[in-house]
């Protein structure tokens, strides 16, 4: 045994910003990586039916090596991508990104998906104010994300962005697109830990 746990269990990850959720929770927040697929797709896994159809927009019950292989190998400017982790386990807890626009660079859609246990806990609330924060030091200037109509929590998220520009709907599904402010906060301390 290794520090309490299982000498062949893997080690959890200790990289990235280490933060307490409002809760007391500790997570750590950094860009995902190619090493990080087996643990994206152990999260995927663990989500509910209803958190992946909210996520994905549809029905999807697995996730295939060259999605995982897209989800992961991203350039962190046109393609970027973070991901939280409890930080006592290293489990996969969230992802929030954007993939920049190939006709206006200045635009990037937005997606976040946190684990069933994890959300209303503010990990998205911490995903997306960093995830924000690189988006807009890359040039980006307008979020758009699709959602489903209802998502309560996703339209509070995207509220605290930055100016709401347009909003439309669809078939069971609304777009949103706002305008990012240069520093985003919603004032809630999420507060990163000192090492």
């Amino acid at each position: 045994m290794l520090w309490g746990r299982h000498a062949d269990a893997p080690r959890p990850d200790m990289r990235g910003e280490r933060l307490s959720l409002p809760d007391g929770a500790e997570i750590r927040i950094r860009p995902i990586e190619p090493a990080d697929a087996a643990e994206l797709g152990a999260a995927f896994s663990r989500l509910t039916a209803v958190t992946r159809y909210g996520r994905f927009l549809g029905d999807l019950d697995h996730i295939t090596p060259r999605q995982l292989d897209y989800l992961t190998t991203v350039d962190h400017v046109d393609h970027e991508a973070l991901a939280a982790f409890e930080a006592e386990t290293g489990m996969g807890i969230g992802v929030a990104r954007y993939v920049r626009d190939a006709h206006d660079p200045s635009l990037a859609e937005v997606a976040v998906v946190v684990a069933d246990a994890w959300q209303g806990r503010r990990v998205g609330t911490a995903l997306l104010g960093r995830l924000s924060d690189r988006a807009y030091a890359a040039g980006v200037e307008r979020l758009v994300g699709r959602l489903i109509v209802g998502n309560k929590a996703a339209c509070a998220l995207a509220a605290h962005l930055g100016t709401p520009m347009r909003e439309s709907r669809g078939a069971g599904t609304l777009e949103l697109t706002v305008r990012l402010d240069p520093r985003w906060s919603d004032g809630t301390p999420i507060a990163p830990i000192a090492p």
